[in-house]
């Protein structure tokens, strides 16, 4: 991964939050809360370049991403990981808003997709993304989808930290397996560029 990637992580948030408000101000809907409109985590935008892990509890698919030289890796491995859904998870997280408050009712949290992960019934991915200095600057349990809430984007059922759970405008975007985060194609050779294969040994 090179360098360039690695600004454009940093860079893209600040585009997406400006993308985000554009839609708020064209698709007015009902005011249920008196937080509504407001960014989840304002200071993820500024912290895109500082990020140094990202840890997703996501049942068997839980992975821990760690910063290394001009890339990330899996945290235990070191093996690497692609920029794409990286840049797709800051991105989106940074789009949040506020749009209503729900349940606090942990008898209800499955109905959401907001049970604890690893959980029975309808449990949801924890996400936590922290700087160089250990501080954290977006964490939060994701639930089910919500395509009532107007605009493209839609809204995502959310827990941040208390018994409070929330309905946010916006997706989160994971991949849905954990392969989804590596490259699996990390020799990258031309077949032009071949001119003799050998094979050796039994």
């Amino acid at each position: 991964m090179k360098t360039k990637g690695l600004i454009f992580l940093a860079g893209l948030t600040i585009v997406a939050v400006g993308a985000t408000s554009t839609i708020l101000r064209t698709n007015p809907s009902r005011i249920v809360s008196d937080r509504r409109g407001e960014v989840v985590f304002p200071d993820l935008p500024g912290a895109g370049g500082d990020i140094t892990l990202i840890d997703i509890q996501d049942g068997d698919r839980s992975i821990a991403i760690e910063r290394k030289d001009n890339g990330f890796v899996a945290a235990g491995s070191n093996y690497p990981v692609k920029i794409e859904p990286l840049r797709d998870l800051v991105a989106t997280l940074a789009n949040l808003r506020f749009e209503e408050a729900k349940t606090a009712d942990p008898a209800r949290y499955s109905d959401l997709g907001l049970g604890e992960p690893g959980s029975k019934g309808e449990a949801g991915k924890f996400v936590t993304i922290k700087k160089q200095n250990g501080a954290v600057v977006a964490s939060l349990l994701v639930g089910n989808r919500d395509m009532s809430v107007g605009g493209s984007l839609g809204g995502t059922y959310a827990k941040l930290g208390d018994a409070q759970s929330y309905l946010l405008r916006g997706e989160v975007k994971i991949p849905s397996m954990k392969a989804d985060w590596f490259d699996a194609n990390l020799v990258k050779i031309g077949r032009e560029s071949i001119a003799k294969i050998e094979l050796n040994g039994g």
